[in-house]
């Protein structure tokens, strides 16, 4: 257990779940030690000097530059759309952040992804990050750790993001390993991380359960799939179902129901989000719609939505929604230019799961999974940090689960004739003489 102190990859994966969320981490450290510790900037130049450190000690496949290249070619492109952006302050800080983050994400989860062990190590590290948090809501109370008291927004989306990963972390675990008390200790972990994720009031750790579940029951059989994609899919339309964005905000303001529940039921509906930007969401989808209808091939340009929007350069308001940012900025081209990187990543994957033979293949692409249907709901895209790193474990678990194959069916390869021309010996000259041999030798 010692030797793995000593690896790139197991600091690396530390350093990855301090960045997921920057925010959970200072949190913890400020509380435990009374200093404030710039988290972000720390864990961002660790895993760019540890990936680079990955890269370095392997020898890149075929599959690792092809999916890299194809990852350039789409960023490259968003960033040459901003020739034609509308907005210069917004769009000059998207561009930095596009080239900063997604390709160090996506390549040291290239990195994390070239081993079960590695995963395992960022797995347990998210699960340590959100049993802290669970942890410090039980003791501190959830308005104190989710921030409810200042700005909406500042802190519960964070909150409910690491508990969400907790849970991912803990699923993918139960898949992987074979132990009953392992599964059983990961099965409990979810429902405490499910139970605080759903009270910090945060939409976002539940669109990464929905997903990753749905993603993985997809390969399973008999009664779990149909019961967890059944649960997956109401639970996705009962998530994004007006209905229920109009249930919550009646529940956040009935004076019978507790301050606690009532709380909770406005920060998961949209009226926190009218209360923190001034705007619902809905308005930003049509607003997406309409801008994208307006420049339908080649986009307002990288960044350009909050000012064709007429929201100025406050960059807070883009659509939160990856399919409606990336049409109404880059056009039907950049958004065929991702759809096609998605499957160059995804379908050499789909074609190697299988739940009992590649089980990390199904692990990795319910992350990818969990990481787009995120996307659909919030952050900007340079922050899409499940997405990329889901992208880059993707196209190493498969070339690990075919290095597998070939390994077993090298073992089980037979010999063949031109081996024994070459000198092998017959399978006679093993085993020895036989009864017709003797028999002969004895005749007269």
């Amino acid at each position: 257990m010692f030797k793995y102190i000593f690896l790139p990859t197991t600091w690396l994966a530390l350093a990855l779940a301090c960045f997921l969320s920057p925010s959970v981490i200072s949190f913890i450290t400020e509380n435990l030690t009374g200093v404030e510790i710039p988290w972000e900037y720390i864990s961002y130049g660790l895993i760019g000097t540890l990936t680079l450190i990955g890269l370095c000690l392997t020898y890149p496949s075929r599959q690792d530059v092809l999916a890299s290249g194809g990852l350039i070619w789409v960023l490259a492109y968003f960033c040459l759309t901003a020739l034609w952006s509308e907005s210069e302050q917004y769009m000059r800080s998207k561009v930095a952040l596009t080239i900063a983050i997604p390709p160090l994400m996506f390549l040291s989860g290239l990195v994390i992804g070239r081993s079960v062990a590695s995963f395992r190590t960022l797995a347990l590290s998210l699960i340590g990050l959100a049993l802290m948090i669970s942890i410090a809501m039980l003791v501190l109370g959830r308005d104190e750790v989710c921030n409810y008291g200042d700005e909406p927004g500042a802190g519960y989306q964070s909150v409910s993001r690491i508990l969400g990963l907790g849970i991912i972390s803990c699923l993918a675990l139960i898949w992987i390993d074979r132990g009953w008390v392992e599964k059983a200790s990961y099965t409990l972990l979810v429902v405490l991380f499910a139970f605080f994720s759903i009270t910090s009031g945060g939409r976002v750790g539940l669109a990464l359960c929905l997903a990753y579940g749905a993603a993985v029951a997809w390969f399973s059989r008999g009664v779990l799939r149909a019961a967890v994609l059944a649960v997956a899919f109401f639970g996705l339309v009962i998530f994004v179902s007006p209905q229920t964005d109009m249930w919550l905000i009646d529940m956040s303001e009935s004076r019978s129901l507790p301050e606690s529940l009532r709380r909770t039921a406005f920060y998961l509906s949209s009226a926190s989000e009218v209360k923190a930007n001034e705007v619902s969401r809905s308005l930003l989808y049509n607003m997406g719609w309409q801008v994208w209808s307006q420049h339908s091939i080649l986009g307002t340009g990288w960044g350009g939505f909050p000012v064709a929007a007429g929201f100025g350069e406050d960059s807070g308001f883009y659509p939160h929604n990856l399919i409606l940012e990336l049409l109404a900025e880059t056009g039907i081209v950049g958004g065929l230019f991702f759809a096609a990187l998605v499957a160059l990543v995804s379908v050499p994957a789909l074609w190697l799961a299988h739940p009992r033979r590649t089980p990390f293949v199904i692990v990795a692409l319910g992350f990818l999974a969990a990481g787009l249907i995120n996307a659909m709901i919030v952050f900007d895209f340079p922050f899409q940090r499940e997405l990329m790193i889901g992208m880059g474990l993707t196209v190493s678990a498969a070339q690990l689960a075919r290095r597998e194959q070939f390994d077993e069916s090298s073992v089980d390869e037979p010999v063949h004739e031109s081996e024994q021309e070459l000198g092998a010996p017959h399978q006679s000259e093993l085993v020895g003489p036989t009864s017709s041999d003797q028999a002969g030798s004895a005749a007269p």
